[in-house]
């Protein structure tokens, strides 16, 4: 069966603001579209819900909303069809976040769910800025996520934006290494470009008069490292044909990350949502969201496995560890 890209709509134009890019990454890989619509059940429409049987005007609203969804996902197929793009479209009744993540579970097609993180609030709505991390925490497969820029009708004029340079975060963990798979295959589809981030903090020297005396981070140790363990990474990619560079910032990660978005002008974040915790390292699983928050590039959220036996690894006196690119 062909392999889906998953996209939850609420009905607002928010929402829709991930309809680009769900079609640019669809088109990519040769996928087809799947529109969500969520409707909660009866009894959690009624204020009075609790041990009562709704009422029949709550039934009647809620049949009216399931109508509704119905009619408006057919109206997004219809306005998405010059696109070539396989569509189908599901109304379903549940908790909205719950709801996604096991129509993912039980369709083995979708390959990936992209969505908004911002939509309509409101009676059998999905309020997408409120269960976009329940989503990314449980998804089985990856989760493509894009902040929307402003309110407009997305649907009048559909411009499907092109992924030329996609940016890897990267802190020599096997968790993070598994977003650069997926950044490798997209990569390869597209003819684009990757660029490897690393973050390094600043190290603190010496508290002098109640100040806090940094070294610059290229001095340290830690940078050395980074710097070693991306230059392997490039090192392999590009032996492999791909278009490579590699970034060290400085300070916190997220910031890192969004820093190095804004100077590479990056159209696209893939990242892991955990990797290695530790003094000095990058705990991507505490970031990921604020990447997606501050970021006005669409991202690839990779739920990496928690499992992964890591090979043995080249320890150095900061304490930080090189793990094989791949």
């Amino acid at each position: 069966m062909k392999k889906q890209l998953l996209v939850p709509l609420d009905g607002s134009q928010l929402a829709e603001m991930i309809l680009p890019h769900a079609v640019a990454y669809a088109q990519a890989r040769g996928y087809g579209l799947a529109l969500l619509h969520v409707v909660a059940p009866p009894a959690a429409l009624d204020s009075n819900a609790w041990g009562v049987t709704p009422a029949v005007e709550i039934w009647e609203g809620w049949e009216n909303e399931v109508e509704a969804g119905r009619h408006y996902l057919k109206v997004v197929a219809e306005r998405l069809q010059p696109l070539g793009l396989e569509i189908r479209t599901h109304v379903l009744e549940d908790e909205a976040a719950s709801c996604i993540v096991s129509h993912a579970e039980n369709h083995p097609e979708v390959a990936i769910i992209a969505m908004s993180t911002h939509g309509r609030s409101g009676l059998g709505r999905l309020l997408l800025g409120s269960i976009a991390e329940k989503v990314l925490h449980s998804s089985p497969v990856p989760v493509l996520m894009a902040r929307p820029p402003h309110k407009q009708n997305i649907l009048d004029n559909i411009q499907v934006p092109e992924y030329r340079s996609l940016l890897v975060p990267l802190d020599g963990s096997e968790f993070a290494i598994q977003a650069l798979a997926q950044a490798k295959t997209l990569a390869g589809e597209l003819g684009a470009s990757l660029t490897l981030v690393g973050a390094v903090a600043e190290a603190p020297l010496a508290f002098k008069l109640n100040t806090l005396i940094t070294v610059p981070a290229e001095w340290t140790p830690e940078r050395e490292t980074m710097s070693a363990y991306l230059q392997q990474a490039t090192n392999q990619l590009e032996s492999e044909g791909f278009h490579v560079q590699a970034i060290v910032e400085y300070g916190p990660p997220a910031d890192a990350i969004l820093r190095a978005v804004e100077n590479t002008q990056a159209d696209l974040i893939v990242m892991s949502t955990h990797g290695r915790s530790g003094l000095s390292r990058i705990w991507l699983g505490s970031i990921a969201m604020k990447v997606v928050h501050g970021a006005t590039s669409p991202v690839l959220l990779v739920r990496a496995k928690e499992r992964v036996k890591e090979p043995e690894l080249q320890r150095i006196e900061s304490g930080i560890s090189i793990a094989p690119a791949y």
